[in-house]
């Protein structure tokens, strides 16, 4: 049992900076989480840095869940570089925050180390036309491409021209969401 592969979730609490270091720490040298859920809990920049920092050694996991924490682009930061480094996440969902263009441009930089991706959720957030472009022009990269929801960030009509155009080259993913 002690190589049983693992989830966590910890959705929907109020967990403070303290609680959230422990957690981390905790995850530091972990060989068995496969999923880590962290959806609704209030994530600051303290808090989000000291969760990567923790999962840059972790060797096994592949789905990511923060929904629902408010996390801009800067707050995010800590997680964008660690995406850059990991290369075994293959399912990310941060929909329901408050990322924008900015973050979209620095999140599909992830796309050159991470090509295993197949599952991305942005919905819900203020990425506008600007943002779910770049993301679908990144998103070219990724072969194993099955998800990609961009839905509700305020997008026009022109913004779903070019993402269309955007995926052109590679297709849509088997799930496609705009």
């Amino acid at each position: 049992m002690l190589n049983s592969k693992i989830d966590i979730n910890i959705s929907h609490q109020e967990i403070n900076s303290k609680c959230l270091k422990i957690i981390a720490d905790g995850l530091k040298n972990n060989k068995t989480l496969i999923s880590l859920n962290l959806n609704n809990i209030g994530l600051d920049h303290t808090s989000l840095k000291a969760l990567t920092n923790s999962l840059f050694d972790n060797k096994c996991l592949t789905t990511l869940s923060l929904t629902h924490n408010n996390l801009t682009y800067m707050t995010a930061k800590p997680l964008v570089e660690l995406l850059k480094l990991s290369h075994l996440l293959e399912n990310i969902n941060l929909n329901n925050n408050q990322l924008d263009p900015y973050f979209a441009a620095e999140f599909g930089k992830i796309f050159d180390a991470n090509r295993q991706i197949k599952l991305i959720d942005l919905s819900d957030n203020n990425l506008l036309d600007l943002g779910v472009t770049m993301i679908a022009r990144y998103a070219q990269k990724l072969d194993s491409l099955t998800t990609l929801n961009l839905a509700n960030n305020n997008i026009t009509d022109i913004g779903i021209y070019l993402v269309e155009d955007a995926l052109k080259v590679v297709g849509k993913p088997d799930a496609f969401y705009i």
